[in-house]
């Protein structure tokens, strides 16, 4: 199966099954939910990356990619047998290559950069060709994975005038310690998928909101430990829906953050320490607080995959947190930005700002490239051991670094 990019800006410009490219069967610039619903109403499979419908698949699968459904299958670039890159070499021609994870291809560590090494490092990707590791055959409904028929989705609402900072706590203690109990591969637990939205005090509520695609057991056994000793009121609405409509319905970055936001992210091994939680409640609580703070599920299958099997370094994480604020107008973004960068710093003070790789913390995601990293070392934290590696590929493949920006690999 193959999935065709037109140009660097178009997105996806088409899906194909087997060895036989259609490059119309997509229409060009296609969002990841056109993808989304063209692979599982053609042949009842999918990818296990993101609920942004609005974006692009190609966006979410060179830094990785992952998605309400990852920790049954593994990020999107888990699924990634092929890419096809123009590259530009020494003496300025370019050239079209393509590069597999099969371990006989010469060209293999080209695929490897780009499974999860983030855009614009290398040269332009035209195709990904896709193939979950042990699928047999050319019949594109057996090369992907197939999710679930129907998902019970659900959402918890805590209004913030029944918060205080013992159960605010508790909540937050209580979701990261579920996550680090039930994020080991093949835990039948990884059939649910939660993100604790700590939206702050202005916008009237913090609310969980995720998804099971399985017995409705999964979720009352997680809003038991979640809520235990919460003496916040709540409400819980759930709904069985339809898998492909439940992702088609997931609202776009601007539904929620309005049309202009700043984000900056961190991966947690172990849940926040109570200090970084009471951080997170000092900067939340305040009357004039702007933003808010995500934690996002991961683990399960994301981890059984080794460290340096792709790109992508952060596999001993069982929790993304996503700092973000946001303004209607170019006149709020100053706000906004100094907003997020004084709780970001607050919240990492012991380890020189940054969630530098240590016991708890496993760097950033590169798919939310922060320009405040410049100051730091922002390979390791979006890269760990692997940017040695990467940086091998820039050097052959990329010699006059014709593809740069503020945190492009450096040869």
């Amino acid at each position: 199966m193959q999935i065709h990019r037109r140009s660097i800006l178009a997105g996806l410009g088409g899906v194909a099954a087997g060895l036989h490219l259609t490059s119309d069967a997509v229409e060009p610039g296609a969002t990841l939910g056109e993808v989304y619903r063209r692979l599982y109403l053609d042949w009842g499979v999918t990818l296990p990356l993101g609920t942004s419908p609005e974006v692009g698949a190609g966006g979410h699968l060179l830094g990785g990619g992952h998605g309400a459904l990852s920790r049954q299958f593994g990020l999107g670039i888990d699924h990634l047998y092929a890419v096809e890159v123009v590259t530009v070499d020494a003496s300025g021609t370019a050239r079209t290559t393509v590069a597999t994870r099969e371990p006989s291809d010469p060209n293999r560590e080209l695929w490897w950069a780009h499974a999860g090494g983030g855009g614009g490092n290398f040269g332009v990707v035209t195709k990904f060709w896709l193939r979950t590791p042990g699928a047999h055959g050319n019949n594109p409904a057996g090369l992907l994975p197939r999710p679930p028929g129907e998902v019970l989705d659900f959402l918890i609402t805590l209004p913030w005038d029944t918060l205080d900072d013992e159960s605010f706590t508790r909540l937050v203690r209580q979701h990261g310690d579920w996550h680090r109990a039930h994020s080991a591969p093949g835990d039948p637990e990884n059939r649910l998928h939660s993100a604790l939205l700590l939206f702050s005090r202005p916008y009237g509520a913090i609310a969980v909101k995720g998804q099971v695609a399985g017995s409705e057991r999964l979720l009352t056994s997680y809003v038991s430990a979640l809520l235990a000793g919460v003496r916040a009121k709540y409400t819980l609405e759930k709904q069985r829906k339809p898998w492909l409509k439940n992702v088609l319905s997931a609202g776009n970055s601007e539904d929620i953050l309005g049309n202009r936001f700043v984000a900056k992210t961190g991966y947690l091994r172990e849940r926040f320490t109570d200090g970084q939680i009471a951080t997170l409640w000092s900067h939340l609580s305040a009357d004039d607080a702007q933003g808010a703070v995500w934690l996002v599920s991961l683990g399960g299958q994301i981890n059984a995959t080794a460290p340096d099997a792709t790109a992508v370094n952060q596999r001993d994480s069982v929790l993304k947190a996503i700092y973000q604020a946001s303004g209607s107008t170019p006149a709020d973004d100053a706000a906004a930005i100094t907003w997020v960068r004084n709780l970001y710093a607050d919240v990492y003070r012991t380890t020189g700002g940054v969630p530098r790789h240590d016991s708890r913390n496993q760097g950033c995601y590169i798919n939310y490239p922060d320009p405040d990293l410049r100051r730091t070392n922002w390979p390791a934290l979006y890269y760990g051991a692997n940017y040695p590696r990467l940086q091998k590929v820039k050097r052959i493949w990329d010699p006059t670094n014709q593809f740069q920006h503020s945190l492009s690999i450096r040869a």
